[in-house]
Parts: C-alpha cells; sequence; structure tokens
C-alpha cells in the first residue's frame, strides 16, 4: 500500500497536517469505502479486505514505469489506482466512471474520491459518467484538448471490471482504442480455474460468484486470446486463488500496431468480413486494420480454406 501524503508533506506544515488529518478523521467514518488507500501512518480509508487480492495487481504493475506517463483508470469508485499512479509519478491522470449515490445508495466512488483529491492535493481528472464502453466518443473532451493524449494514454487500468460487464469484448476493444500503440494494459478480473479459451456464464447470478453483477468469468487462456483478438501482447500475469473454481487474474499487456497485422490475420479475426461493425475500437482505429475487398483473392482463400472444413 503506497502512502498518499507526499504532496501533502511538501506543502503543509506541522500544525496544518493535524488539522487536516483531524478533519479526515471525522468524514471518512461518515462514508461508505470499497478501497482501502492509505493518507498516511495514521489514516486509512476503512475499504473491503481485499489486500492479498490488491497487492497481486501491485505486483505484476511493478513492471510498469509511470514516470511521466498520461494514465486512464477505468471504475475508479474511490481512486485508489488512480491516486496511486499519481504518486508513481504519472504526469496525467484521468478516473473515469459511471457509478454514483444518486443511482445507487450504495456507491459513493464521487463524494470519497472528491474528498480525499482535495486532501491530498492531487491532479487527477476526475470524469464521472463516463462508461467503460463508450470511452472513444467521451473521452474527446480530453483527447482533443491535452496534446500528451491526443495520441493515446500510455497506460490504461482496466481493474476489477471485466467480469462486470455483459459485452467484455466491446470493452476491451474500446480500452485499445483510447492507447497508444506501445501502450501498456493493466487488466485484472476474475477468472474461471478451466482450461481451454473458454467463456463462462455466472447463470443467475450466482453459479460461480454470489454477485448479481457478475456476469461472466473467462478462463485464463480466455482472456489472453481476447486480448490478442483485440491488438494487445501479453507481457505478463499473475494469478490467486479465491474459491474452489475461481481465482483473480492481473495481466500486464503490450498494446501492438494493427497496421503490422498481415491481412490473413485480420482475417480470420474477421474484423473484415462485417466491416459494417467496428467491434468497439471506433473509426480512427478501425481506419488502421488492413482492409481487403470482399471479392479479393485473401478473401476467396479464406471462405475456400472455411468451407473445406465444414
Amino acid at each position: 500500500m503506497i502512502s498518499l501524503d507526499a504532496k501533502r508533506n511538501s506543502l503543509l506544515d506541522k500544525n496544518e497536517l493535524a488539522v487536516c488529518n483531524k478533519i479526515l478523521a471525522r468524514e471518512i467514518p461518515k462514508r461508505k469505502w470499497y478501497h482501502k488507500m492509505k493518507i498516511c501512518d495514521e489514516i486509512i480509508t476503512p475499504g473491503f479486505d481485499w489486500e492479498a487480492l490488491w497487492d497481486n495487481t501491485r505486483a505484476v504493475r511493478s513492471a510498469i514505469d509511470y514516470r511521466g506517463k498520461s494514465v486512464l483508470d477505468l471504475g475508479s469508485w474511490d481512486g485508489l489506482w488512480a491516486f496511486e499512479a499519481e504518486a508513481l509519478g504519472a504526469s496525467l491522470v484521468v478516473a473515469t466512471d459511471c457509478n454514483s449515490s444518486w443511482r445507487s445508495p450504495i456507491f459513493h466512488g464521487i463524494e470519497n474520491f472528491m474528498l480525499i483529491r482535495e486532501a491530498i492535493f492531487s491532479t487527477v481528472i476526475p470524469l464521472w459518467n463516463v462508461a467503460p464502453n463508450q470511452l472513444t466518443e467521451r473521452l474527446n473532451v480530453v483527447t482533443n484538448n491535452n496534446p500528451a493524449v491526443a495520441g493515446g494514454f500510455d497506460i490504461v487500468h482496466h481493474l476489477g471490471l471485466l467480469y462486470h460487464l455483459r459485452d467484455p469484448f466491446y470493452s476491451l476493444s474500446q480500452a485499445r482504442a483510447v492507447l497508444k500503440d506501445g501502450g501498456t494494459l493493466l487488466l485484472e478480473t476474475g477468472v474461471h480455474t478451466g482450461s481451454g479459451e473458454v467463456m463462462h456464464l455466472n447463470s443467475k447470478g450466482s453459479k460461480y460468484y454470489p454477485d448479481f453483477t457478475t456476469w461472466w468469468l473467462p478462463t485464463v487462456d480466455c482472456c489472453i486470446e481476447m486480448l490478442r483478438m483485440s491488438f494487445f501482447e501479453v507481457v505478463s500475469h499473475q494469478m490467486i486463488p479465491t474459491q474452489e473454481a475461481t481465482s483473480r487474474v492481473s495481466i500486464v499487456a503490450k498494446a501492438v500496431p494493427p497496421d503490422n497485422s498481415s491481412q490473413e490475420k485480420a482475417l480470420v479475426n474477421q474484423y473484415i468480413l462485417d466491416s459494417s461493425f467496428d467491434h468497439g475500437f471506433g473509426e480512427a482505429m478501425l481506419n488502421r486494420i488492413p482492409h481487403a475487398e470482399l471479392d479479393s483473392a485473401g478473401v476467396r482463400n479464406y471462405y475456400k480454406k472455411s468451407s473445406a472444413k465444414r
């Protein structure tokens, strides 16, 4: 757990720190917290006791250099990963989420986020009401106005999110669309411990996880293949067991340029054959994917090989 008080220590004297800590000690217990965040030795927000899970992500994250990088944190909630990215040296951090207390009384993310943001003198940019399947359209306010991210972010956090989505594949495409070529995706998700490239449905919200917000549990092999088909290359991953049939996995993946993909690979991925859909990549990204005319030799060969196997 990273202490988030570096700026406070440089900007406040001893008496001012004492006043700030007194205010936080009074305000923090009034709220519901998801994340445990260490403001200083005396003050830690009372989030869920999931340090083993989060430490697994931190261990994988240790290979990423955040210094001077731009970071997009999806599903930020109280802001743990956004604030830690800033503490690790990121020069620009944007935190997004689509949940708040006006939608459900258990969500107090934006209120908690803003309290901690002000208390630690953070410059993380909160961009709430941005769903993970709307990144290419909703982040224009940032990417169109900040040269640092005009070509995409250096790092995208996709943590504790994939299994909550009805369409997880689309979300990976959206994350790739807002990443620079060579950029880094830090992914953490629940997975099924089975083998093969299989996606398991958490039927009735209870088959694998007793959680109605958990839709899918892919195997690790399925995760890796989904990332490959979204123009990512997995660099490393690390698992931590949770229940009999499930685990959690943290993955570091590199964003690879689609224009280096062979036409054959693009055809197999089916981004050409149904070109009326953008698969979540957005227009700018889709225009870079190799294109073949529908009557080209490549397409004819694809259908020929495909038909022969049927």
